[in-house]
């Protein structure tokens, strides 16, 4: 897609509100995994797109395609959502533009055409919503 067909020329940003847990600092899981045909992923990374060290990792209880890691998270920071069904991927990328720890949520913008230093990021995020029955963290510094 080039930027002239892009909807968001045409419309504007797209934005997308998340849910935030209200830590000090506020923070975001990063979550998902595989099944047999499908899976997801939410992965957290800074504003140059590298690895986030998290506030709390875990590695007790039904761990199994759900919450992983609590990461902090600060405007500018990316979000990247991926679903994976049978064998197609689709991933979104969000920058976030606003915080707001007192309704629980950020505001984050759909960013259309990912930059270059989100590959790796972009590459984890399909890796771990086809890691089977998930149950740690792919994208933090340890």
């Amino acid at each position: 897609m080039d930027l002239e067909s892009c909807p968001q020329k045409k419309y504007g940003p797209i934005e997308k509100v998340f849910d935030l847990v209200t830590t000090d600092p506020p923070a975001m899981y990063e979550k998902g995994g595989g099944y047999s045909n499908t899976g997801y992923s939410v992965i957290i990374t800074d504003n140059y797109g590298d690895r986030k060290t998290a506030e709390e990792v875990y590695t007790k209880g039904p761990l199994a395609c759900r919450e992983h890691a609590l990461i902090p998270v600060e405007v500018n920071d990316y979000i990247i959502e991926t679903n994976y069904i049978h064998g197609l991927f689709t991933q979104n990328i969000y920058r976030i533009k606003e915080i707001n720890k007192e309704k629980g949520e950020l505001i984050a913008i759909k960013i259309p055409i990912p930059s270059s230093y989100l590959k790796k990021a972009l590459e984890v995020g399909r890796e771990k919503a086809v890691c089977y029955h998930c149950k740690e963290p792919h994208y933090i510094s340890k």
